[in-house]
């Protein structure tokens, strides 16, 4: 660590201090390209570095915080709050017709949060976040694709993925208002 009075990144129960870099692989995605671990001169403890100070550190929590800090929000976070709460609660049927596009736009913007926060499993996070089974969402997911509200499935390194569209932002910003 060259400046301790710095502010770090993240710092463990145990005091180690956490700085990591960010980069784009060569399949395009998001990952951590780099990480430095240290102490301060007066606080190493017993042991030094070790496997128990590796196992604390999280990669999938360190790009959700770096995603958190560098991201331009579209809505507030009580916006946000909002618009979650139309699709945490129990998903409307609409029948033949199916569920309102509203839902589905929701779905999508926050899908393609969950696809930038946990690239490795986007799906199942946000499944377990809704409480409802993967295939569900995967069907809600298509639906939305099939609407214009999502971007394609996979990305190169065949990754779920998936980009909100103006279409659904536009659509969000409207009933937000």
């Amino acid at each position: 660590m060259k400046n301790n009075s710095r502010q770090h990144d993240l710092q463990l129960t145990n005091g180690a201090l956490i700085d990591f870099k960010v980069g784009r692989d060569e399949n395009g995605d998001m990952v951590i390209s780099s990480i430095c671990i240290g102490f301060k001169e007066s606080s190493i403890p017993a042991g030094g570095l070790g496997s128990a100070i590796l196992r604390e550190i999280r990669t999938t929590d360190l790009l959700a915080r770096w995603h958190q800090e560098t991201s331009v929000p579209i809505f507030t976070p009580s916006q946000e709050r909002k618009l979650w709460s139309l699709i945490e609660s129990k998903w409307p049927s609409g029948g033949r017709q199916g569920a309102p596009t509203l839902n589905y736009a929701v779905l999508s913007y926050f899908y393609s949060k969950y696809c930038e926060m946990f690239p490795k499993n986007p799906t199942s996070r946000m499944s377990h976040d809704l409480e409802t089974s993967i295939k569900t969402l995967q069907t809600r997911l298509a639906q939305a694709r099939k609407m214009n509200l999502l971007t394609s499935a996979r990305s190169t390194s065949g990754r779920p993925q998936g980009q909100v569209t103006t279409e659904s932002i536009n659509l969000l910003k409207k009933w937000i208002a």
